[in-house]
């Protein structure tokens, strides 16, 4: 029993390396995502301050009213504002990352190369294979021999130990000495361990319900992230492939168009909010997707493969 208990403990520690891997993996990639925050942030004040030019533009030469130099500045001050905003969530996210090995700062320049690098899953009966060396689940098969062993050992106490004394005796009548030797067999009528071995008993079965609960809790949670996973990378290569560079086309035709007096304002502002919120979506769209990919590397016990 007590070997057993050792063995699920080395499982935890496995465990919480485990997780710690994890964590750290998702830290990283918050940086990178809130990174990229801060560069599209930059991004859409430059296209801003571009728009409120060309509006300037046509204002001073009639052709523009007052109104839409007011609208151009609006949001030119909302894009300062979301530069601001992101610049604080990067410094957050940097400094959780750097709390994962006790430092108090993080200050390297990171690579976000990796943040846009995507990868197709495997399929799901692939990682199910992988279930069976987790740590996780390993933990659970200790657990219930551990728990079988209590019980065994329960059971076991139900008979009482004999005791057995020796001494020596001295007779005073005649100066005899005696060796003696006492052998004592408590008999167990009222108490046969029952209380013990009922609990023990009842343990091992809600341990062994347990893990039936936890195994399959797990294949579900692993679906959930392959599935997480596979739309995730298919939504941000088409993202990445066909709506970015459309949005960005339009964006600059339609700024192009204003300029010669062909398009309205609003149809500017439509497009630059169409490009903005197509950058936006692709970006969520790779926080889901590499908070999936490591959440299936975390149950799968694939980190580094």
């Amino acid at each position: 029993a007590a070997q057993a208990s050792f063995a699920v403990a080395q499982e935890d520690v496995s465990i919480e390396r485990l997780n710690i891997i994890r964590d750290v993996h998702a830290a990283y990639i918050n940086v990178l995502a809130e990174s990229e925050s801060v560069d599209l942030a930059v991004e859409q004040q430059q296209l801003a301050e571009d728009v409120l030019k060309i509006v300037n533009k046509r204002v001073s030469a009639a052709a523009e009213s007052e109104i839409q130099k007011s609208k151009a500045e609006v949001t030119h001050a909302n894009t300062l504002i979301l530069k601001e905003q992101a610049s604080r969530q990067v410094q957050i996210a940097r400094h959780n990352l750097a709390k994962l090995w006790g430092a108090v700062t993080f200050d390297e320049h990171l690579d976000k190369s990796h943040l846009f690098e995507l990868e197709e899953p495997e399929t799901y009966e692939y990682f199910v294979e992988k279930l069976s060396h987790l740590p996780d689940i390993q933990r659970l098969a200790l657990e219930s021999e551990h728990k079988d062993y209590l019980f065994n050992l329960a059971k076991t106490e139900r008979n009482a130990d004999p005791t057995i004394s020796v001494g020596v005796r001295r007779f005073e009548e005649d100066s005899d000495n005696a060796f003696l030797v006492g052998l004592s067999i408590p008999l167990q009528v009222f108490n046969k361990n029952q209380g013990n071995i009922a609990k023990a008993q009842a343990e091992l079965v809600q341990t062994q319900s347990n893990s039936q609960q936890i195994e399959l809790n797990l294949k579900q949670s692993l679906f959930e992230n392959w599935q997480n996973w596979k739309t995730a990378y298919s939504e941000a290569s088409h993202l990445k492939t066909k709506l970015l560079p459309a949005a960005d086309k339009s964006f600059h035709l339609a700024q192009s168009a204003y300029e010669r007096g062909r398009f309205t304002y609003l149809e500017v502002l439509d497009a630059q909010r169409t490009l903005i919120n197509v950058r936006d979506q692709y970006l969520n769209t790779l926080r889901r997707y590499h908070n999936a990919r490591i959440n299936v590397k975390r149950l799968t016990n694939s980190f580094g493969e």
